[in-house]
């Protein structure tokens, strides 16, 4: 769902940056219209400090994945 009132036309955006940072401020994110088509969304980039913590699956799966691409390596590791 697109806030009606996020919605900026890509010109308004080149004359009035700043304008358009406040706006994402505010509203979290704003989508950029060229061609009366949306074509970006600018949003804040995340606080450095949020941690974001993976479920046990995620983890899981994120190690399987190391240790296949790395197969051969951790064999000549293991010897």
């Amino acid at each position: 769902m697109i806030d009606s009132t996020a919605i900026v036309n890509i010109s308004e955006l080149n004359r009035n940056f700043s304008k358009i940072a406040r706006m994402v401020d505010e509203k979290k994110k704003v989508v950029v219209m060229r061609n009366n088509k949306p074509t970006y969304i600018i949003t804040e980039f995340p606080n450095k400090n949020t941690r974001v913590e993976a479920t046990t699956e995620e983890a899981m799966s994120a190690a399987q994945a190391v240790i296949a691409e790395n197969k051969s390596l951790l064999a000549r590791l293991a010897k």
